[in-house]
């Protein structure tokens, strides 16, 4: 007769990064998603693990961790998680007055796929301080302030005792659009004049081109040079090497997540939506315009009849424009989510030391741009930049 101790763990956790095709796994993985309630689920995906398997230059290490039940081995809880160095920036300007940096773990979705107790992330934590002792902070970076877990992390003793939280440039506000069965309901939202507005924009932006505007979804790898070549006559040439290249927008389509847009008069692209999807969301990360059709609202022009595509020909629900400050144009329909780039840190005393500098900094900037103005604030990162 086996007696249990008192205190025996619950959970185990396991490392399952070179069996994460096993059919039991991946199922699990399947069901958990289901009930993800990650702002960028995406990053949770089977699909989004390989692409990063796929173009790791070999800089860059992830790890699939499995947490199971100790009695009966039932998988709760998959767990995609990414190694790399977290910097806190401390600048005035162009100029960085210093850049510290830690190792961290970035959990993948800022929030765990686990289906069971809290006690189940305890166990996870423990193991990943424990397993590696050089990273000395678990980052979320798109957690949500209102959502469940991070009620559980700020009221949770047994993390109080044992960790630092701390978010990188405090919160900050994040822009939904919430999608119609039909395009129509989608403009119903708005007021007759916004309505009149919007179409009126579209249609100088389309008579602008010397041929008509065709708008161009990109979804296929065999499409990504004719974006990479759009975007190209769009941002300043300094720009150019700090962007994600082909490679990454072809691994991304290869495992069917790259969903973006051109839209082109001719040979000339005038406007470029890239973006990243995951079932029924689209994630925008960026959209550029040429300098031509800056007075024609062509950021907002695109994105209208990208709207129109998602949910008359693609079904899509949602569009999550991340940390972001979208065109007055949209916000009738916008929903407003508050996220940040929460860090639980090993309690030591150089990270303590660290966090509070960085609040410190980040706190006066702040009081500094509401008493000068964000104006004279740019002027004198303008005379800086000289």
């Amino acid at each position: 007769m086996i007696l249990l101790q008192k205190n025996m763990p619950k959970y185990s956790v396991e490392n399952a990064t070179n069996s994460r095709d096993d059919a039991l796994i991946l199922s699990a993985w399947r069901e958990l998603l289901s009930d993800s309630t990650s702002a960028e689920k995406v990053y949770q995906t089977p699909e989004f693990f390989e692409f990063l398997i796929d173009t790791n230059n070999g800089n860059d290490h992830f790890e699939i961790l499995v947490i199971r039940s100790f009695d009966t081995k039932h998988i709760v809880g998959v767990i995609p998680i990414r190694f790399r160095r977290q910097s806190f920036c401390f600048s005035l300007g162009p100029r960085s007055l210093a850049e510290p940096t830690l190792e961290v773990i970035t959990l993948l979705g800022s929030v765990p796929l686990i289906s069971a107790e809290h006690a189940a992330f305890e166990v996870l934590l423990k193991y990943l301080f424990e397993t590696y002792p050089s990273c000395s902070a678990l980052s979320m970076p798109s957690l949500g302030r209102d959502s469940a877990w991070h009620t559980y992390i700020q009221h949770s003793p047994v993390l109080e005792n044992a960790y630092c939280q701390y978010v990188i440039d405090e919160w900050r506000e994040c822009h939904l659009i919430p999608l119609a069965k039909n395009f129509e309901a989608y403009l119903q939202r708005f007021s007759s004049k916004k309505r009149f507005n919007l179409k009126r924009q579209v249609r100088l932006l389309r008579e602008f081109g010397e041929v008509d505007m065709q708008l161009d979804r990109i979804e296929q790898g065999d499409q990504i040079p004719a974006l990479i070549a759009a975007r190209k006559s769009m941002v300043p040439a300094e720009w150019l090497p700090q962007l994600l290249g082909q490679k990454i927008y072809q691994g991304l389509a290869k495992q069917g997540l790259f969903l973006s847009y051109v839209l082109r008069s001719g040979d000339k692209a005038y406007a470029v939506i890239v973006a990243t999807r995951s079932e029924n969301k689209l994630l925008i990360h960026n959209i550029y315009y040429h300098p031509d059709v800056a007075h024609l609202s062509a950021g907002i022009s695109i994105l209208y009849m990208a709207i129109e595509d998602l949910i008359n020909n693609l079904h899509m629900e949602s569009i999550d424009l991340g940390y972001s400050n979208p065109a007055n144009n949209h916000h009738a329909s916008n929903q407003i989510e508050i996220r940040g780039h929460m860090l639980l840190l090993r309690k030591t005393w150089k990270n303590r030391l660290l966090i509070s500098a960085h609040q410190a900094y980040v706190t006066l900037f702040n009081e500094i741009k509401k008493i000068i103005g964000k104006q004279q604030i740019r002027k004198l990162l303008d005379w800086i930049r000289r």
